[in-house]
């Protein structure tokens, strides 16, 4: 399970998620992205995760910062992606989606929390926006043991990736509030 984001995204009402799963696969672990620059992120974390979670802390490793090959060659070698709870993915949800990786995802209530989710909506693609957190774990812990399914669902983003990375909509609600704004003033 690779988490690939950074540590500071870590929300203590991920560790649930995170402890499920590992209890969940007795073999799996979960690897985190460290910021070398930002060692205290880490220790919070280690710490936070010995408390909170001592039977499955162990199985949580940590990763620097890689360059882009490496960081890439990760995401395609995990057996499921995780997007945290409260401050999901942007940049690295595209990076993910553009590979055809599945990444799962449970929606928060801010903006912050919805990028990925907002990004599948958009994609047509639902299969992994869980519905709750324990949704969330059932999700990872079967894409993480089917391949199979994992290639599926690949295949369904790899389909959708005209309405990912081929759309101005975006930009061009973006352009109409700013010609809306000045307008106003």
């Amino acid at each position: 399970y690779v988490c690939p984001m950074l540590l500071q995204k870590m929300h203590p009402d991920f560790d649930w998620a995170l402890a499920e799963i590992l209890r969940g696969d007795k073999q799996g672990e979960i690897l985190l992205f460290e910021d070398p620059k930002k060692p205290l992120w880490r220790e919070d974390l280690e710490a936070r995760f010995r408390r909170e979670m001592p039977d499955v802390a162990a199985r949580i490793g940590f990763q620097p910062l890689a360059p882009r090959e490496v960081f890439l060659n990760l995401l395609l070698e995990a057996d499921c992606l995780l997007d945290p709870f409260h401050f999901s993915g942007g940049v690295t949800t595209y990076i993910e989606l553009s590979l055809g990786l599945p990444v799962v995802t449970l929606p928060g209530e801010f903006f912050r929390g919805r990028m990925t989710a907002g990004i599948y909506a958009q994609a047509g693609v639902t299969d992994c926006i869980a519905r709750d957190r324990q949704h969330y774990v059932e999700l990872a812990l079967r894409l993480a043991a089917s391949p199979d399914e994992r290639a599926a669902i690949g295949r369904k983003i790899i389909a959708a990736h005209p309405r990912i990375f081929e759309t101005d909509d975006g930009v061009q609600a973006l352009a109409d509030w700013i010609d809306r704004t000045c307008r106003a003033a």
